[in-house]
């Protein structure tokens, strides 16, 4: 949802953290192919924004999004 408000508002850009990953336990590896896949379509749909950048935290986290970049 955050990507289509963007394109609402004309917002070229997005920046999103990897949340939930951590205290909350949700599986590094599993969220980051979610956020990848479903920013990937939502980027589809909604062609004003351009680029969007995840904050990660942790060489781990960085390694589970680059992962889930390759197909």
């Amino acid at each position: 949802r955050a990507i289509a408000l963007a394109d609402e508002h004309d917002c070229a850009r997005v920046a999103f953290p990897a949340i939930s990953t951590g205290i909350f336990g949700y599986p590094l590896d599993a969220a980051a192919e979610v956020a990848i896949r479903s920013t990937a379509e939502a980027m589809e749909a909604h062609s004003r924004v351009r680029e969007v950048r995840f904050w990660l935290f942790g060489e781990e986290t960085y390694e589970a999004f680059a992962h889930a970049l390759v197909p």
